[in-house]
């Protein structure tokens, strides 16, 4: 009878370490699964910070002007900076060439494609084809160039407001460090024409409704 007794005590003790040890594998693989789920969350809100922080926002810019804007000066300067001419050996910016610059702005990238068109007349029948994937239209022309800015008036405002009325316009004076210039002043003077003055810039915006009316030197990029 001890026996039985002895080997059913000692039964019981082997179950009742059995279950301990159990209870404490599932108490530790309970804490596993915490700590990983734990891990996991903190990985996926870090997957998130880091791509909240690399969100890019993408506009599209489409430039327009005549061959005296010096529109492709500028979309030079805004691709590769101050500091490198434009001759004919070097001239990369094409009709309708297709460019893009990057740049931070509170902690998001700013992701901007640059359209250039052309003003010759064989292309006319299809530059507005280009102009329907503009989120921004630019509008240059050269505050020494009276007829640039004649064919901002009579050519290229009508011409998107007939076909994109409701995309936004800025307006881009280029040149602004040679308007004062005596020399080229005395030249223009000689025949009978002035430097385009910044309240006809404003009147031309006001007239419109432009978002912005901008003077802009290529030497020193002012207002940008």
């Amino acid at each position: 009878m001890k026996m039985k007794i002895n080997i059913k005590i000692k039964i019981k003790n082997q179950n009742q370490n059995q279950n301990e040890n159990i209870n404490q594998y599932q108490n530790q693989n309970e804490n596993e699964n915490q700590n990983q789920n734990q891990n996991e969350n903190e990985l996926n809100e870090l997957n998130e910070n880091e791509l909240n922080e690399k969100e890019i926002i993408k506009t599209k810019f489409v430039f327009i002007g005549d061959e005296n804007s010096k529109k492709n000066e500028f979309i030079f300067e805004l691709i590769f900076g101050i500091g490198k001419e434009i001759s004919k050996e070097d001239d990369i910016i094409k009709p309708f060439g297709i460019y893009q610059t990057d740049f931070i702005f509170e902690g998001k990238e700013i992701e901007i494609i640059l359209q250039n068109t052309s003003d010759k007349i064989d292309y006319d029948g299809i530059r507005h084809v280009y102009y329907s994937e503009a989120d921004i239209f630019l509008i240059c022309f050269s505050l020494i160039s009276p007829s640039s800015f004649e064919n901002v008036k009579s050519k290229f405002i009508p011409e998107i407001k007939q076909n994109f009325p409701n995309i936004p316009i800025i307006l881009i004076g280029n040149e602004l460090e040679k308007r004062n210039n005596p020399i080229i002043i005395e030249v223009l003077k000689q025949n009978k024409i002035k430097p385009i003055s910044y309240e006809e810039g404003i009147e031309i915006e006001k007239e419109n409704q432009f978002i912005k009316y901008l003077e802009n030197s290529l030497e020193t990029k002012k207002s940008f």
